[in-house]
């Protein structure tokens, strides 16, 4: 059961179901402000609907972006950070001359998945906790 047009076919709509592309348009932008998402999105998952039903809207593993920092440079941001402890401007250029490009927010992003304290109530809150 299609429940919606996709964008290739909402030229066709206008002539078959009596609808304007306007309003597939504008319904489609409605949602996407709904959701704060491009309207390629909204048709994409228009599509994903079509093929697969409910199951096709579920977010699978692997999509969206892969990650900068990978386990690999787990150790080199470990000794930055040690290096310039709590000083994560400096820890993003030591990454930088490396060849490394990751933003402040990224870094901290990826130092709490590693449980790697990023300021001082951290670290304290995690040394009371080894204790």
């Amino acid at each position: 059961m299609k429940v919606a047009l996709t964008h290739a076919e909402a030229p066709a709509s206008v002539c078959t179901n009596k609808h304007s592309t306007t309003g597939v348009v504008e319904r489609v932008k409605e949602i996407g402000e709904i959701f704060e998402v491009s309207d390629r999105v909204v048709y994409k998952w228009i599509d994903n609907f079509n093929e697969n039903g409910v199951i096709g809207l579920l977010t699978h593993k692997g999509q969206g972006r892969k990650s900068i920092l990978q386990e690999e440079h787990k150790e080199l941001v470990q000794e930055y950070v040690e290096k310039y402890p709590f000083q994560l401007s400096t820890v993003c250029s030591e990454l930088l001359n490396d060849g490394i490009k990751v933003s402040k927010k990224s870094l901290k992003h990826f130092l709490k998945s590693w449980d790697i304290p990023i300021n001082e109530q951290e670290l304290q809150s995690q040394n009371k906790i080894k204790l």
